[in-house]
């Protein structure tokens, strides 16, 4: 039975009290599926890389977290094969690719923590690369002056005029209100003619009853 397997019957099965409920834990079960294909890792190994600080959604951080893997199943010491950037980012692809890179370098360090020396052995070099590569972080961020990346590109919006969204607005306010039985409340002066004509009402009523 593979690790996927088993965090799969695991979450099937466990039961909790009220006090407790069971996170969520499909970024685990991805780590755990592309895990499969690397031979000589025993349970415990599964369990310490699967919990390894990546973001399951960036590709190249789930390439370099296989490949330590992959050179700890060997037996390997396990490397970083990674180039440096020469400048602070200058757009938001650069900055992205260094934001990766760092998370890189701290996936290592993390490992580092839960695994012999021996396995890993270039921690010195990976701080040090991890602190210029946080510098030039923290660069970009100082002198970003590009303009974001739209995530919406091809998909121009229609604007509408300020008339159109001000009687949509009160549209959709008035449709609301109706649905929560709410009413608009009436001035004062309003509601003592409307109970001022209730009792005149009332009184011609009475007066014909007593005739």
């Amino acid at each position: 039975m593979t690790f996927n397997q088993i965090l799969e019957k695991f979450g099937d099965n466990c039961r909790l009290d009220g006090s407790y409920f069971l996170c969520q834990h499909d970024h685990i079960k991805k780590i755990a599926n592309m895990l499969e294909k690397v031979q000589g890792l025993s349970l415990e190994d599964c369990f310490n890389f699967c919990f390894a600080p990546v973001n399951v959604r960036d590709p190249k951080a789930m390439y370099h977290l296989l490949r330590y893997a992959t050179s700890f199943g060997q037996k390997l010491p396990v490397n970083v094969a990674m180039g440096m950037p020469r400048s602070s980012a200058r757009n938001d692809a650069e900055l992205l690719d260094l934001e990766t890179r760092h998370q890189v370098l701290s996936m290592y360090l993390w490992l580092s923590n839960h695994f012999d020396e021996e396995t890993f052995p270039y921690v010195k070099k990976v701080e040090a690369m991890a602190s210029s590569i946080a510098d030039l972080l923290g660069q970009s961020l100082v002198i970003a002056n590009w303009k974001p990346e739209s995530r919406n590109k091809g998909k121009p919006k229609t604007e509408k005029s300020e008339g159109q969204q001000e009687t949509r607005g009160a549209v959709e306010l008035q449709t609301e209100k109706k649905e929560m039985g709410y009413s608009r409340p009436q001035s004062l002066l309003k509601l003592y003619e409307k109970k001022r004509h209730e009792n005149s009402l009332r009184l011609d009523h009475s007066k014909k009853v007593a005739a």
